[in-house]
């Protein structure tokens, strides 16, 4: 799936989420509960790479990445749970989390780092399997 890279830095700018940086699943969260064009997308945890992987938060819809905490990076997505629309939202908002944890990522209520997630560890093993493969060919041309 590509990244909208318009549509992001447009949503980035948006009054209504007002974006923070590293704020990242607040963010995506917001444009969907703060912009209805946007209610029906679906909200995402998992895992971007660009010179590091991290966990991120991000909107897909219509096809599309949209990502208003990083808009204009050139990143690899790497999705693990995903929940469509607010309605799927407002669902895993109630399951239970660690007391410690805030509501979101949502990730945290399936283990510690969603460990007890398969989407979101598929996540992680494929970010994991791309710096391999990174790693593997720049021995090759090294050597």
């Amino acid at each position: 799936m590509r990244k909208n890279v318009e549509l992001s830095l447009k949503l980035a700018a948006d009054k209504r989420i007002g974006v923070k940086p590293q704020q990242c699943w607040y963010n995506a969260f917001k444009t969907m509960f703060y912009c209805p064009e946007y209610e029906q997308a679906t909200y995402v945890e998992g895992v971007v790479h660009d010179s590091v992987s991290i966990e991120h938060g991000w909107i897909e819809f219509n096809g599309e990445i949209l990502d208003p905490t990083l808009p204009s990076l050139d990143l690899i997505y790497f999705p693990g749970l995903r929940f469509a629309g607010m309605r799927e939202v407002s669902k895993v908002m109630r399951l239970p989390k660690p007391e410690s944890c805030e509501d979101l990522p949502f990730f945290s209520r399936f283990g510690w780092g969603g460990g007890n997630s398969p989407e979101f560890r598929a996540a992680w093993e494929g970010a994991l399997r791309y710096c391999n493969r990174l790693v593997e060919a720049n021995i090759v041309i090294s050597n």
